[in-house]
């Protein structure tokens, strides 16, 4: 067809948007209303020991409601927990 445009742009923002694409912003460059960090570093999250090996780990984003009740760092480790208990002949 004559004159076929693509509507889309295939590389960069190429469309007039408010603000600029992520893309088009240089590392330094902060959107307006971005004056806060966006999340905490990974040595800064709580860390706890695991009942069975005694290995410390770290606070992980699904255990964000439970986090008090958290014992073991894995599935292994908490199915292991009877066998850890128990003394070996």
């Amino acid at each position: 067809m004559p004159g076929n445009a693509d509507p889309l742009p295939q590389a960069g923002c190429q469309v007039a948007f408010a603000q600029p694409c992520a893309q088009d912003r240089t590392p330094g460059q902060e959107r307006k209303g971005d004056t806060m960090p966006r999340g905490v570093k990974k040595a800064d999250l709580p860390q706890k020991t695991c009942a069975t090996c005694g290995k410390p780990f770290t606070w992980r984003k699904k255990w964000e409601k439970a986090w008090e009740e958290v014992r073991y760092c894995s599935d292994r480790c908490r199915a292991g927990k009877a066998a850890a208990k128990l003394p070996r002949p």
